[in-house]
């Protein structure tokens, strides 16, 4: 007997791994009004989360606290594979991330190279920033991150304690792609972390 649509759809999904963040668009040849229809019934029926305006949920379940849900970096990081797209944290989102603020942030925002937009997440927002490839050039990864994070600080704002806190986590990063990194860096910048690497060599 031939499988229902609904069949197939539900099918797929769990081949999906639990935990795993999933689009309208991962259904290929699906006729979009048939799949919207079938991914509601299937959020009604508890198999499937929706997370946000076409953005699903494959739940993992703890038999104790129920459904995990991913965190807003998980979702950004599964948005931005969707778009085809790089994104990294802003620089006040990586401050706040590691500790230097103490302000609550209302939105969790990234810089892309793809259009800027406003994503719905439960009672969250994701923000992406269009900077082309402008705030991009240190990397999409966590030395990218860093930089930006001390840039956006500034030179005459910096403390010795943030800049050390933030250089600190270079530190597990290999050098060449550090010192790589820094080149493209305002040249202050350079300068912290290339005396960074000196004191810590």
């Amino acid at each position: 007997m031939e499988m229902s649509l609904k069949q197939k759809v539900a099918q797929k999904i769990k081949r999906f791994p639990k935990g795993y963040i999933f689009f309208p668009g991962d259904f290929p040849g699906v006729d979009y009004v048939a799949l919207k229809i079938i991914l509601s019934r299937l959020v009604k029926d508890g198999e499937i989360v929706r997370l946000g305006n076409g953005i699903y949920l494959n739940p993992k379940r703890d038999p104790e606290i129920g459904i995990l849900y991913p965190g807003m970096d998980e979702v950004a990081k599964a948005i931005a594979r969707r778009d085809q797209v790089e994104i990294k944290p802003s620089g006040e989102q990586t401050i706040n991330n590691v500790g230097l603020s103490t302000q609550v942030p209302i939105n969790t925002v990234y810089i892309t190279n793809g259009t800027s937009k406003t994503i719905n997440i439960g009672k969250n927002k994701i923000v992406f920033k269009g900077k082309a490839n402008k705030k991009l050039k240190y990397g999409t990864g966590k030395i990218g991150s860093i930089i930006t994070a001390i840039e956006s600080i500034g030179p005459k704002s910096i403390t010795d304690k943030e800049s050390n806190l933030l250089l600190s986590l270079l530190d597990a990063e290999p050098i060449d792609k550090v010192k790589k990194a820094a080149v493209k860096a305002p040249k202050w910048i350079n300068n912290l972390i290339l005396q960074h690497l000196k004191n810590t060599a």
